[in-house]
């Protein structure tokens, strides 16, 4: 069955005239004494087949030669409470194993011009809550769940292709959040993965930012998931690599303006509740095959009017039963070269006092902490053990003096001082000098040797060889 409307065939403004399929206006009201009376129906159906396809529906606009073609437009009614549902859907699939039919939304292609946009919007709510808008894949009963794909236009050559947006609303207070999750699950949850694609020149860049605010701007908070019986999700910030340098790893604190502090960088290990150890913090420079390894270097902060930052490296206080962390300062082994040296040095100042360095063994109730300098051994026959050398600096005016003492003590008696070399079995034992250095033009200094006086009676200088052990 054909129905059309008559053609305008005036070349001079003639009009195609309309055609309409219309359901029957109902006018049952209660409010009348009588039933509730319902629009009629328009009901547009394919013909149904038993063994080919059924019958196609379509409605298609009216086509123009050099003018605009003509708007398809779907429109559910009005009503006094609800507007109409407005539904699109396939239908259900055959008893037979068949499929549901798909879903396609697009726009016409062009070969001059641009090709149509899909805008998929919900209307505006004047005194009420704005329509979402919810895209979801229906459930799989044998295999993987689908998909959602979103994926922006290719561009020509030279040209980038198209973005993918997501903003939350805007309102006058808060703005929306932006969620993106995978769902829970009784097994293994989804990944969810943000990368960039791959390209011959330079790939894109991620950023992850908040934004500015006139009182608190909002934080950034990266973690891995807690584990109930197996070990916590890791944490991995890794640049990438390159046949020239591979890339940085920067982490630094926000900046301080107008009189405002800095803030800090904090590298925490993870707290342990129970006994176990807390969680180590792991600074380690890069390897090499053939070059160098990478350094660690740790600088504080420089001020340009000011005092420089401190550097300060200790380990926590001990608890109620325990001791305290050792702290080891060492460097790695070497098998056919040198081991590397350990060099403690302040900075030098060009009109004041340079800084000093104190090795100082801790207080105890018992005893205090001992202070050990010992050099190294050597396994070799020929070999010689490392030297310990103690020299004051040097002065264009007067050098500085070295002074080793123990200390005083007014309740009892004063810590011994021994200078000693050590035994040997089959050679000679080291000797100890004791010499003043010569003077060009003035006197060379004196070698005092005196015991100390006292209330009971003065100490003795002993002079004493030995020949044989007798």
């Amino acid at each position: 069955m054909s129905l059309a409307a008559g053609s305008g065939v005036n070349p001079h403004g003639g009009q195609g005239g309309s055609a309409t399929l219309r359901g029957g206006d109902g006018y049952g009201s209660p409010a009348l004494g009588g039933y509730v009376g319902d629009g009629g129906n328009v009901d547009i159906t394919g013909g149904d087949s038993m063994a080919g396809a059924g019958g196609l529906v379509s409605l298609r606009a009216g086509e123009s030669a050099v003018g605009v073609g003509g708007a398809l437009e779907l429109m559910s009614g009005p009503g006094g409470t609800n507007g109409g549902v407005l539904t699109f859907m396939t239908a259900n699939g055959g008893s037979h194993g068949s499929c549901s039919g798909d879903i396609s939304v697009s726009t016409g292609s062009t070969a001059h011009g641009d090709s149509g946009a899909v805008c998929i919007s919900t209307g505006d709510a004047v005194s009420g809550l704005a329509g979402g808008i919810a895209l979801r894949v229906g459930e799989s009963g044998s295999g993987a769940g689908g998909s959602i794909t979103l994926t922006a236009g290719e561009g020509a050559e030279q040209t980038p292709g198209g973005e993918i947006v997501l903003v939350s609303g805007d309102a006058k207070s808060s703005s929306g959040s932006v969620t993106v999750s995978t769902a829970n699950a009784t097994a293994s949850s989804g990944a969810v993965s943000v990368s960039t694609g791959s390209a011959t020149s330079s790939s894109g860049d991620i950023s992850v930012a908040t934004s500015d605010s006139g009182q608190e701007s909002g934080g950034i908070s990266i973690a891995s998931g807690d584990s109930g019986d197996g070990v916590g999700g890791s944490v991995e910030i890794r640049a990438g690599a390159s046949s020239m340098q591979g890339g940085q790893v920067l982490v630094s604190s926000g900046a301080g303006d107008d009189g405002a502090s800095a803030g800090g960088v904090i590298l925490r290990g993870g707290h342990a509740a129970g006994s176990g150890a807390g969680g180590d913090v792991l600074i380690k420079g890069g390897t090499s095959v053939m070059g160098t390894g990478g350094s660690i270097c740790i600088f504080s902060g420089e001020s340009e009017f000011s005092t420089s930052g401190g550097l300060y490296i200790s380990s926590a206080n001990a608890g109620q039963n325990g001791a305290s962390g050792s702290m080891y300062l060492r460097t790695g082994t070497a098998s056919s070269q040198s081991s590397g040296a350990i060099l403690l040095g302040t900075g030098t100042s060009t009109e004041g006092t340079s800084g000093t360095i104190s090795l100082v063994g801790g207080d105890g109730y018992e005893t205090g902490g001992t202070v050990s300098i010992s050099g190294g051994d050597s396994p070799d026959a020929n070999g010689s053990g490392g030297d310990i050398r103690l020299a004051s600096g040097g002065g264009i005016g007067t050098p500085g003096a070295l002074l080793i003492s123990t200390p005083h003590n007014s309740n009892g008696n004063t810590g011994n001082m021994g200078f000693t070399t050590g035994t040997s079995v089959s050679g000679n034992s080291g000797c100890i000098a004791l010499a003043v250095g010569s003077s060009c033009h003035g006197s060379s200094g004196n070698i005092e040797l005196g015991a100390g006086g006292g209330e009971v009676g003065g100490g003795f200088l002993h002079q004493r060889g030995n020949y044989n052990g007798r």
